[in-house]
């Protein structure tokens, strides 16, 4: 299924009938700085008005400790405004 997860109408139709959503949302030079944390918004109200009751979320920055010490200091550096929209939608989810 192609959508657009910024349009909070294109994700309530994609999530509309469904048991769970599986949301691995990736990045590129084209994507909003924030794509992760809005569509993480739209996913979860989307799901809320539907009734489902399982998000998965697959993230590869990492999580808790994996953000620490020399790795995470360098993907902080590379990608820094890209984890802090994935700390935001991890904090709001």
């Amino acid at each position: 299924m192609q959508g657009d997860a910024i349009d909070a109408s294109k994700v309530e139709d994609a999530v509309n009938s469904h048991d769970a959503v599986i949301s691995a949302l990736g990045v590129s030079r084209h994507t909003p700085l924030t794509i992760c944390s809005e569509a993480t918004k739209n996913i979860i109200a989307a799901v809320k008005k539907n009734g489902v009751k399982r998000i998965i979320v697959e993230s590869a920055y990492g999580a808790g400790n994996a953000r620490k010490g020399f790795y995470g200091t360098i993907v902080r550096m590379l990608i820094g405004s890209r984890i802090k929209d994935k700390e935001v939608m991890e904090k709001n989810g």
